[in-house]
């Protein structure tokens, strides 16, 4: 199931991509990767080691590692003021990435964190409030 919303998002990310002010496209595509990277990957390296491929696992995996940071990296550029988006690659940096990865994650944080309120889009991709969602949060 994940994989077919990862073809899905993918496309629409592609189709999008330069074409929309909010990044739904950029947000869906790289939440379905992890997601999968998640859940369906530690699965499928487990059975994999049966039938031994783990090594073809772990490339996808670190493929699919990659594409995902290039569809953060590229949002950001696109969207700067998308909380989400934001919210969404650290997240993904500090439970995907590597140490590198983290120190930088912990980096944007501490900058992020600098921003205020009304430095981020009020509206994301579904319409909700990103910003009076943070002020609950915190």
């Amino acid at each position: 199931m994940n994989y077919a919303h990862i073809k899905h998002n993918l496309r629409e990310a592609k189709e999008q991509h330069g074409k929309t002010e909010h990044a739904a496209p950029a947000i869906n595509a790289a939440r379905e990767l992890d997601l999968y990277m998640t859940e369906d990957m530690p699965d499928l390296v487990d059975r994999s080691e049966r039938l031994d491929m783990v090594q073809a696992f772990e490339r996808e995996n670190e493929l699919l590692h990659n594409v995902a940071r290039e569809i953060y990296e590229d949002g950001w550029k696109q969207h700067p003021h998308s909380l989400v988006l934001r919210f969404n690659a650290l997240r993904h940096a500090f439970h995907l990435g590597d140490p590198e990865g983290v120190e930088k994650a912990l980096v944007i944080t501490r900058e992020l964190l600098t921003q205020p309120a009304d430095h981020w889009q009020r509206v994301c991709g579904r319409g909700r409030d990103a910003v009076g969602l943070s002020q609950h949060v915190f």
